[in-house]
């Protein structure tokens, strides 16, 4: 009966958190380089993170906007003693895109990486390398 307690509670404690705006590969391929403007990339992904500006290295101006979503999850294993020393972690997810627009506020590059990572614990982690 503890084992079963033990184990409900620690899918209750599981923990999440995100931070950002959320979206999806299928939203970063509807932007077509000389096509797509500013407005359209906002009614697409929703209001930016950041503003992005400065000069390129011939002077000439350029803006941009950026994305960026980050989520963490916890794994419920961190809250079961002794296990969480060998099998707890959490699991994260990272989405970073990068928008440049021209003077008519047309893109004209973009940049996008979404990277999901694993960070567990192990023996190593614990007790040193």
């Amino acid at each position: 009966m503890r084992v079963l307690f033990a184990a409900m509670m620690a899918l209750v404690m599981t923990g999440c958190a995100s931070v950002g705006t959320n979206f999806n590969d299928d939203q970063v391929k509807t932007l077509v380089i000389g096509e797509t403007t500013k407005a359209e990339v906002i009614a697409n992904l929703g209001q930016p993170n950041g503003v992005l500006g400065g000069n390129q290295m011939g002077g000439e101006s350029v803006s941009g906007i950026s994305y960026t979503y980050s989520k963490a999850t916890s794994r419920a294993t961190n809250f079961i003693p002794f296990v969480n020393l060998f099998a707890g972690g959490m699991d994260t997810e990272t989405k970073v895109l990068l928008v440049w627009f021209d003077e008519r506020d047309v893109v004209t590059d973009y940049h996008y990486q979404a990277q999901n990572l694993d960070a567990g614990n192990s023996p190593a982690g614990v007790w040193g390398s």
